[in-house]
């Protein structure tokens, strides 16, 4: 196991330094319990974003490219990665929420 992506923001993991490897790197939310869990064991931890539709931690058109590819139907993405993609928040992952990355990555937008 190299990655671990904690989507619920209330998910607790057992106490213990053997839980997920030591070299697994922890994604999660802000001030999640994952997020305490990484900190406390000294354990890499990256921060979901809105628009991170591959969940690599960074905004890039290869976010872009997943959204196109789930509308096409050549890719899925997944029910909890849902929430990242859908960047305008209507529930629906639609070309706009790729547009919406993209003015962003081109500083149009400042913010998602």
């Amino acid at each position: 196991l190299t990655k671990a992506v904690v989507m619920n923001t209330d998910c607790l993991l057992y106490d213990s330094n053997y839980t997920l490897p030591a070299t697994a790197v922890i994604y999660g939310y802000e001030d999640s319990f994952a997020q305490i869990y990484a900190e406390e064991r000294n354990r890499e931890f990256v921060l979901l974003k809105l628009g991170d539709a591959d969940v690599n931690g960074e905004i890039s058109i290869l976010d872009v490219t997943a959204i196109q590819l789930h509308i096409a139907q050549l890719q899925t993405i997944d029910d909890g990665v849902h929430k990242l993609a859908d960047t305008d928040r209507d529930k629906n992952l639609s070309i706009m929420d790729a547009t919406q990355i993209q003015l962003f990555i081109a500083q149009i937008i400042p913010e998602l």
